[in-house]
């Protein structure tokens, strides 16, 4: 029997829209209270598409390290979050317009 996670990523292995909803929600949940919640997301998407190694090349990073940035446990730095951020954001084509009010 396989466990959640393993069914998650195989759904963003397959479904490009919904990888794409799952990199907004976790954008989304690294800016309120679900940070955590936002690290476990990411490492979903990289498990289902380009990898650790790929991912900590682009950040100038040990792929280990990039693995534990991305637990429950984790504590990237800013550079390395947005540098994770930018690298699949442009992998999925994806945009991100903020809005601030006031």
């Amino acid at each position: 029997m396989r466990n959640v996670k393993d069914l998650i990523v195989e759904q963003l292995r397959e479904d490009d829209e919904m990888r794409r909803l799952h990199l907004k929600e976790a954008f989304e949940a690294l800016f309120t209270d679900e940070y955590r919640v936002g690290l476990l997301m990411l490492r979903n998407i990289i498990n289902a598409t380009c990898g650790f190694p790929v991912i900590a090349q682009a950040i100038g990073a040990n792929p280990k390290s990039v693995m534990k940035m991305l637990s429950g446990e984790g504590n990237p730095n800013t550079g390395n979050i947005f540098g994770i951020l930018h690298y699949l954001f442009e992998k999925e084509g994806v945009e991100i317009k903020l809005k601030f009010a006031a």
